[in-house]
């Protein structure tokens, strides 16, 4: 199974340990605790009889309002998992321009594979054929946190 985080743009914060995916490929989330006045609170039922018991709310996302960010597979200089939508720092090998570069991880379907995409070229370099030989990937942010680390 694919392992992910998921942004809430409304909250501008990383969802924790209340989304997942459904075996029909929907993104759930659990409605069992609620953010309330900076707390998160347990909703709980009362019964007729006065008995308390945790209901379990479970609700498809709204996608307009999440983000979910793939683990890639690959970790950085200090082991850290990069996830779809990280802003790193990285070494690329080419004929006439080698260097560091700043670039985001992107999901690319056409191919089924994560990219980097440069800050400064535009250039898409597939995730899997950088080499780890300059200990070149650095992570510095993720997009969805930090849009103005793109640019946007």
């Amino acid at each position: 199974m694919k392992k992910f985080k998921v942004w809430c743009k409304n909250r501008k914060e990383w969802e924790k340990d209340r989304c997942f995916l459904g075996q029909d490929g929907i993104l759930y989330q659990d409605e069992s605790t609620m953010f309330v006045n900076g707390w998160h609170e347990e909703m709980n039922t009362i019964t007729s009889s006065g008995e308390r018991y945790k209901s379990i709310v479970i609700t498809p996302c709204d996608l307009e309002n999440h983000v979910i960010c793939y683990e890639t597979g690959k970790t950085d200089i200090n082991g850290r998992k990069l996830y779809e939508g990280d802003y790193i720092l990285f070494y690329y090998e080419e004929t006439f321009n080698s260097g560091y570069q700043t670039g985001y991880i992107e999901w690319a379907d056409h191919d089924e594979a994560f990219y980097v995409i440069s800050v400064e070229t535009g250039v898409s370099v597939r995730l899997g054929d950088l080499t780890n030989k300059e200990n070149s990937i650095t992570y510095i942010g993720n997009v969805e946190e930090n849009p103005s680390l793109i640019g946007e």
